[in-house]
């Protein structure tokens, strides 16, 4: 899984690296809280020309984060803005920050979308509202202690948002990661649940050597 989150970045790279405007570069320091991820955020949304209040495709936003030594670091953060079209080939003007050691990248473009219906919008400002709520650290710790996992050698977090419809998600669906879903303050694991309205899908990737140990943790 670690993997095809690279793989799924990469492939927006290329997607906008033949209709780019000019790019720009912001700092990328190590934090250790949803509100210095927050801080980070408005940074590019700022930068971008846009505020708290831009309404966003809840569907194309996506934020991939590397934990090392204690800290995280921003990998990558991509969110698009609808901007006409029709059905079947909507426009978006796509916004993209990759990491560059400890420099961020940052440039945008314009993509096509060949979905038959538009996603629901999101306030920018409700978008960090949703994510304040995760604590990450908390959250890698107890994967580690619940499944013993040691020796980790890399841990990539990629963070999406997803809307249901009373969706029943079963651990028995999928073999390649374990669904854990945190409702009122406790992961539940093992367990079969619905999902309705948006959610913070977090995906977690823990690699040890030549194993990997993934999951999907759903915010209720």
């Amino acid at each position: 899984m670690i993997r095809k989150f690279m793989i799924l970045f990469l492939f927006v790279v290329l997607l906008t690296a033949c209709n780019r405007n000019d790019d720009y570069f912001l700092s990328n320091p190590s934090f250790n809280s949803s509100a210095e991820l927050e801080t980070i955020w408005y940074k590019i949304v700022d930068e971008n020309g846009h505020s708290k209040n831009t309404t966003v495709p809840y569907e194309k936003i996506s934020v991939l984060l590397h934990f090392d030594s204690g800290s995280f670091s921003v990998g990558a953060i991509v969110y698009s803005l609808h901007t006409g079209g029709k059905v079947g080939d909507y426009k978006f003007d796509i916004f993209t920050c990759f990491d560059r050691g400890s420099t961020l990248e940052c440039s945008n473009g314009k993509i096509s979308s060949e979905v038959e219906e538009l996603p629901e919008e999101i306030m920018i400002e409700d978008v960090m509202d949703i994510l304040s709520e995760v604590d990450l650290d908390q959250l890698l710790t107890y994967l580690r202690d619940e499944y013993n996992i040691l020796n980790v050698e890399d841990t990539i977090v990629s963070i999406s948002y997803r809307s249901y419809n009373n969706e029943m998600i079963n651990n028995l669906d999928n073999d390649e990661y374990i669904n854990v879903l945190y409702s009122d303050g406790y992961y539940h694991i093992g367990e079969s649940f619905a999902l309705n309205g948006i959610k913070v899908e977090i995906s977690v990737g823990f690699r040890m050597g030549e194993q990997e140990q993934n999951f999907k943790v759903y915010f209720d």
